[in-house]
């Protein structure tokens, strides 16, 4: 059995851990006199998902920029607009994460959810413009690949 602390997160599985829990905000409330709490229930992502949401975000706008897919192309055609892992939040996860969860922020988000997110991107972006990336895994680096399913650039000008 392993009590899952970290710093001022705790997650409470069963009857032991809540045990735990119990002597610990004691411990805190003897020492300090007040303890707040923020709580979450259900199995919501993770903050290791959390992070590879994030560097997911940050690879697949520097695969979008080295692929030539400014903002302008993938989205506003009146100005040229490089990806950062903000806009691609913005613009690509935010939008799809509403649709499909009816949730606006993604630390609302079930385990479930992240990936149910993230495929429907990539999905999305290996067909309208060739970019994929691999979403970040333990033991994987999570590092950007340009697949070509599509050469989107060369067909429309050459």
């Amino acid at each position: 059995m392993r009590v899952e602390y970290d710093g001022d997160h705790w997650n409470v599985t069963d009857e032991r851990q809540l045990e735990f829990f119990i002597a610990h905000v004691r411990s805190l409330f003897a020492e300090h006199g007040q303890v707040s709490f923020k709580w979450h229930v259900g199995d919501q992502r993770t903050r290791q998902q959390n992070n590879a949401m994030w560097l997911w975000l940050q690879q697949v706008a520097e695969a979008l920029n080295d692929a030539g897919y400014d903002m302008k192309k993938t989205l506003k055609p009146h100005i040229e607009i490089p990806w950062d892992k903000k806009l691609a939040k913005e613009f690509l996860w935010n939008p799809v994460q509403e649709i499909l969860t009816d949730q606006k922020s993604s630390t609302k988000l079930q385990k479930q959810d992240v990936d149910k997110i993230q495929e429907t991107i990539s999905r999305h972006l290996a067909e309208t413009t060739g970019v994929s990336v691999a979403f970040p895994t333990r033991g994987h680096d999570g590092s950007p690949t340009n697949t070509v399913l599509h050469n989107r650039k060369s067909s429309s000008g050459s």
